[in-house]
């Protein structure tokens, strides 16, 4: 690992990258090249957990009491940006030529997959690094042994008749909030922090997808 650095990265560059690796397969959306990656769902994904009982700690809140909430929320957890937009934002380090998954990272730090958009699949992978961790298995982040780790997401609904969200009016709207957190410590080899935050808006109706807003290279601390 480089000599430690006290960086904070707000990135908004692009780099050059590869040809762009044959698409995923997934229902197109209108917006923006969006899709949906339904083998990507996240109906695995508990509606809470909570486990903060060791130095590598879970925590967990879908707000998917609501049979539509839940609908929603995994919707929002299956939509996938376009891989180009991906690909041309990594910076640290560009990711293998094939992957067996929609790409939802846009980088590794670490042997971490730093995330540029929240979705069921991302949120799934953080959740099994840190029970690995738990058991004292690393074997997922190549030489690296940390001393500590966390994972937080947090997913809710809320309906709005009327709201305006990066100058643009939307009515009768549900906008899926996301949240997602992660934190390590390799001791005095440094730290990382990622936190990224996306807005997913669906029309009322038929739950058509408006507008996705925070996808993008997260906040990244490294130190």
């Amino acid at each position: 690992m480089k000599a430690t650095l006290s960086i904070i990265l707000f990135i908004f560059f692009f780099t050059s990258c590869k040809d762009s690796p044959e698409e995923p397969t997934g229902e197109r959306e209108n917006f923006d090249g969006y899709y949906f990656d339904y083998y990507a769902l996240s109906s695995e994904l508990p509606q809470s957990l909570v486990d903060t009982s060791s130095l590598f700690k879970i925590n967990i809140r879908r707000d998917t009491h609501h049979d539509e909430w839940k609908l929603l929320i995994e919707k929002a957890e299956a939509c996938f940006p376009p891989e180009i937009d991906i690909l041309e934002s990594y910076f640290f380090t560009e990711p293998d030529s094939v992957y067996e998954e929609s790409l939802w990272w846009c980088d590794i730090f670490d042997g971490i997959r730093i995330p540029y958009c929240i979705t069921g699949s991302s949120v799934a992978y953080y959740t099994e690094l840190i029970k690995s961790f738990q058991s004292g298995d690393f074997s997922g982040v190549g030489i690296f042994v940390f001393q500590s780790a966390s994972v937080e997401y947090e997913a809710s609904v809320t309906f709005y008749e009327s709201i305006m969200l990066e100058n643009k009016s939307y009515t009768e709207v549900y906008v899926v909030k996301q949240k997602l957190k992660w934190n390590d410590y390799l001791g005095n080899m440094g730290a990382l922090r990622t936190l990224i935050e996306r807005l997913v808006i669906f029309e009322k109706n038929g739950y058509k997808l408006l507008g996705v807003i925070g996808d993008g290279y997260p906040m990244v601390i490294v130190s």
